[in-house]
């Protein structure tokens, strides 16, 4: 059967485990479900026991305590203080290790995202699968996802929102794209699924419409179809409901925040850059990109939006700027390692051209020297480990 890991950080008490019961028991003839559930230091003792309940009634839970993690990184290699603590930043060492425990698909989840329906996992199971799907076909080259979904304000008013990442300066230029007639055949190294309820936008859009969105757009789960990105269009991939295969692992390393831009403190924007990271290594080493099932429903987790707002503006700044990197495309990689090598190469290249930019200060390109050489060390673990 294949295996699929699932991995979440949380400091919650982990009752949303349950959640996922109907989906587990829906796909336990075909596939073997793990959950790698990553502790920090604030998570509550309760959580534990909720994974040590589910693994007696014949479910397969791990909980990472943060002991547990310190010695596996030291263990592989891997600088500890590059996952810092009280961060969704954790998730990390739930990556590895559904790397290193031969899980051949790894999802991303957050703890406030729920299936919809219990066909979670056999949706996501495409994942290094050759597919068929209908390319989307975007006249700006840049795709929103969110208009598969209905999104609507909380006056019942229709509108276009975008996710967070979505860079400013693309959106509302001919952002509006139609499936094409013929299929394109590949194999699938990420599948992206799409979020009900609470969408994943920028603190700037929930706080001028408080939108929520529904299935009832362009896209309907019951219909089965799959869509696909063209190797040359982008979109932000976030780690809400985000499937990979083993390989791509290798690419993924989930960006550490909390650096200064601008004297302000980043932060919420670390999925966002290994999603586009991980964009341009998948199309290097020419698999696709799936777009849509499965479907979650985020009953999202109370947050100070004016806070959000105020460490988002960096991420949104760096988007603006890097725009032109993320449409390049990185030269074609045997591998995803070799890709995410070549990638360290040529964002390091495209951020040393100060002249187009005034962004990259000194203090701002700390940012970029630690990140990229943080993205080094991933790659070497991952040789360690495989």
């Amino acid at each position: 059967m294949k295996r699929i890991g699932v991995v979440i950080t949380t400091i919650s008490d982990g009752d949303f485990l349950k959640k996922f019961n109907a989906a587990i028991h829906y796909s336990e003839q075909e596939l073997e479900i793990r959950f790698y559930i990553v502790g920090d230091l604030n998570t509550p003792p309760a959580c534990r026991a909720q994974c040590e309940s589910m693994s007696e009634r014949g479910a397969w839970c791990k909980y990472l305590t943060t002991e547990e993690q310190e010695i596996f990184l030291k263990d592989i290699g891997f600088p500890t203080h590059y996952i810092p603590f009280r961060s969704d930043n954790r998730r990390n060492v739930g990556y590895l290790k559904a790397f290193e425990e031969d899980c051949e698909v790894i999802i991303s989840m957050d703890d406030d995202n729920f299936p919809v329906d219990e066909k979670f996992f056999l949706r996501h199971s495409i994942t290094g699968e050759t597919v068929n799907a209908l390319p989307l076909e975007s006249g700006s080259n840049w795709v929103n996802p969110l208009v598969f979904l209905r999104s609507t304000t909380i006056s019942g008013e229709v509108l276009t929102v975008y996710p967070r990442g979505f860079p400013y300066s693309k959106r509302w230029i001919g952002n509006s794209f139609r499936p094409g007639d013929t299929g394109i055949t590949g194999t699938v190294g990420v599948n992206v699924g799409l979020w009900t309820g609470d969408p994943d936008i920028d603190a700037i859009t929930r706080l001028t419409t408080l939108c929520s969105t529904s299935v009832d757009g362009v896209w309907q789960p019951e219909q089965e179809l799959l869509y696909t990105l063209q190797p040359w269009q982008r979109m932000p991939i976030n780690s809400q409901n985000t499937a990979i295969t083993r390989e791509a692992v290798l690419a993924y390393y989930f960006v550490k925040m909390g650096y200064r831009i601008n004297n302000i403190v980043m932060d919420r924007f670390g999925d966002i850059f290994s999603g586009y990271f991980l964009e341009l290594c998948n199309q290097a080493v020419g698999n696709i990109i799936t777009v849509g099932n499965p479907l979650v429903f985020q009953d999202r987790n109370e947050h100070d939006l004016f806070k959000d707002l105020l460490v988002e503006l960096p991420g949104i700044l760096i988007i603006e700027d890097l725009a032109p990197f993320l449409e390049a495309s990185l030269p074609p990689a045997n591998n995803y390692g070799d890709a995410y090598l070549s990638l360290i190469e040529s964002l390091q290249q495209f951020v040393g051209s100060q002249s187009r930019s005034g962004l990259w200060t000194k203090e701002n390109l700390l940012f970029i020297e630690e990140t990229t050489t943080v993205m080094a060390a991933w790659v070497d673990a991952c040789a360690v480990i495989k």
